[in-house]
């Protein structure tokens, strides 16, 4: 399907520095793009599926010969494509230096594509998530749409979308003026194909560091999305940092499944591109569909997605022998009690695991929140080592990831190279606010000088989030406002109560309230389908149980309350007004629809309060 033999040609490897150096006064992604095609064209750059869903015969280093349903796509492939979808956006959608692109799609390589191209044609992409609303899609590419002073005549061009369930959310009459054309992804990878023979040498004095490369919107959890500018320098920054942690070569596979809207895939992508590195992207739910047949070596998720590989671990099998000897297995070999067993269920335990990931992982990082202690011991203990990292939209993501010297427990790792961590005392002696700086920090937000000047100062972003060093490397502790003290004067942490409920398999999410109250209260989220598979162990038809009805049953309201009598327990040691008093199940499932999830997967806790108000309230009559 993307086969072709002419050679690319590009801005040339002159000059250029070795992968692990800091990029050159100014390389970009799309020139290390070209320098793979340069020096290395049958190196593997993608893997895709087929469209038509043939069967293909590859060989990757080290993966050895066998039969998959994919196709490779060198780094010379991938630089004519590039180069023909650059022409094409150009030619037929007059795509010019400051337009901007629109991408509502999930993760695939037409996406990375798309957006090398219009870097390559001098615009600004714009990634939306897919799973968004017709109204936030339409506010936040309205939002790209209005170009500051200084972009004066440029615009939003044309907006590409997965497929037409997703174009419908970006219908024309949804835009305050005509002349925003919304087209097929398909569409405009076909028009290149077509073109590849317009792969001619052009000029890239535009890819500049401080010109604006991507717009990023925050989740939009607590109002509007933000719109992040982010530049061809931040990426480039960050992805040559990333790699002087990780050892990153073209014998790796990097399995990409954020979406690319979001600025944590590209922790992933762009490391992966500078280095050279074999990528497949795809679907975030086709993770056990292609993970198999792929192996890969590197691995990026969100906390949620390493809680899920639990979940589905742990789950129960349908044969109620089997269930028992499983969930046996599974304990002895999560908390091992000191017998000989241990070793053999450990064993059985942690190699399934690893053969429903690949069999090749040695890479596993995670960001987006904090990384519970206990999800992270319990994947140590099966040999799923997972590296931390943190960072934010407007810092290009990773500010710290992995460790440099010494491993601390609950922390986010060591700042990467170039990044410099501050802290900001709070009022009343309240911790202190981490803020960033450094060459991976944003320039600010997209024509709203005003909310920048509010959170950039001096070329540092204040973050938002309370934290402190420990051995050099970086504890969050919450957000601020999010800790506080109760009517009675005594502080309490929302984020060491919901550490006591992760790893839960009923409790989804749980949201304490008690800033101003007399005692701590929670809203409980819990997980439908493992509500589900208890009230059956139970002898219960779950078929004839709406959610409303599962938040109201008392089988479920026992199980919930013996989690937090649990976890008051161990609350409790740290004081005892910390305790959870009452709770209430909220008959809701938490999305990226209704804006009580952000696209890490973490719940919004101050619009879930709001939305609860009356809840909350009641809890205290």
């Amino acid at each position: 399907m993307y086969v072709g033999t002419k050679r690319a040609t590009g801005p040339g490897s002159a000059g250029f520095a070795s992968q692990l150096t800091g990029p050159g006064p100014n390389e970009t992604l799309l020139h290390r793009l070209w320098l793979h095609a340069t020096e290395n064209p049958d190196g593997v750059g993608f893997i895709v599926p087929h469209s038509e869903g043939r069967k293909s015969t590859w060989r990757h280093p080290i993966v050895g010969r066998e039969r998959f349903s994919y196709e490779r796509v060198t780094w010379e492939q991938t630089a004519r494509i590039v180069a023909a979808l650059t022409y094409v956006l150009e030619r037929d959608y007059g795509v010019k230096p400051n337009d901007r692109v629109g991408i509502v799609s999930w993760n695939r390589a037409e996406w990375m594509w798309l957006a090398l191209a219009t870097w390559s044609a001098g615009g600004i992409v714009i990634g939306v998530d897919p799973r968004l609303t017709a109204e936030s899609t339409s506010y936040i590419l309205n939002q790209a749409d209005n170009a500051p002073a200084e972009l004066s005549g440029s615009t939003l061009k044309v907006v590409f979308c997965e497929d037409h369930e997703q174009s419908g959310k970006v219908q024309l009459d949804q835009f305050g003026r005509s002349g925003v054309r919304v087209v097929q992804l398909s569409e405009a990878v076909a028009k290149a194909l077509n073109n590849l023979h317009n792969t001619s040498g052009r000029s890239y004095e535009h890819l500049v560091h401080d010109r604006v490369a991507m717009l990023v919107a925050t989740s939009g959890s607590s109002g509007n999305p933000k719109i992040v500018m982010i530049t061809h320098g931040n990426l480039a920054h960050m992805s040559a940092a990333v790699p002087k942690r990780f050892a990153l070569s073209s014998d790796d596979i990097y399995f990409g499944l954020l979406p690319a809207n979001h600025i944590f895939a590209w922790n992933g992508q762009g490391p992966a591109l500078w280095c050279g590195v074999t990528m497949f992207l795809c679907h975030p739910l086709d993770l056990k569909k292609h993970i198999r047949s792929v192996r890969p070596t590197v691995l990026l998720g969100v906390t949620k997605l390493w809680s899920m590989l639990m979940d589905e671990l742990q789950a129960p099998l349908a044969n109620k022998l089997l269930a028992r000897v499983k969930a046996a297995v599974v304990r002895r070999a999560l908390a091992p009690d000191g017998s000989a067993l241990d070793g053999v269920c450990n064993f059985i335990v942690a190699k399934a695991l690893n053969r429903g990931l690949g069999g090749r992982l040695r890479m596993r990082i995670t960001g987006g929140s904090a990384f519970p202690r206990e999800l992270s011991r319990k994947l140590e203990v099966l040999r799923q080592k997972v590296i931390p990292g943190y960072g934010l939209s407007e810092t290009t993501g990773a500010s710290t990831v992995g460790y440099v010297h010494k491993e601390v427990p609950g922390s986010s790792g060591d700042p990467l190279e170039g990044v410099t961590i501050a802290f900001k005392p709070l009022e009343d002696d309240d911790g202190t606010e981490i803020v960033i700086g450094g060459p991976t920090v944003s320039p600010g937000y997209w024509n709203d000088p005003a909310l920048t000047a509010q959170s950039f100062i001096n070329g540092a972003f204040h973050t938002g989030d309370v934290g402190h060093l420990e051995e050099g490397c970086l504890v969050v502790e919450g957000r601020v406002g999010e800790d506080g003290k109760t009517f009675n004067a005594e502080k309490v942490s929302s984020k060491e109560i919901v550490e006591e409920f992760e790893g839960s398999r009923l409790i989804q999410f749980i949201v304490p309230a008690f800033i101003g109250r007399p005692f701590v209260t929670a809203l409980v989220y819990i997980n439908e389908a493992n509500a589900r598979a208890l009230v059956c162990e139970k002898g219960e038809d779950a078929a004839k149980f709406s959610l409303k009805d599962l938040t109201e049953s008392a089988i479920i309201r026992s199980e919930v309350q013996a989690e937090i009598d649990r976890a008051n327990e161990r609350i409790g040691l740290k004081g005892q007004w910390k305790r959870i008093r009452k709770f209430a199940i909220v008959p809701i499932t938490p999305s990226i629809e209704n804006r009580l999830l952000s696209g890490k997967t973490e719940i919004s806790a101050k619009l879930s309060k709001r939305m609860e108000a009356a809840r909350i309230a009641a809890m205290y009559d």
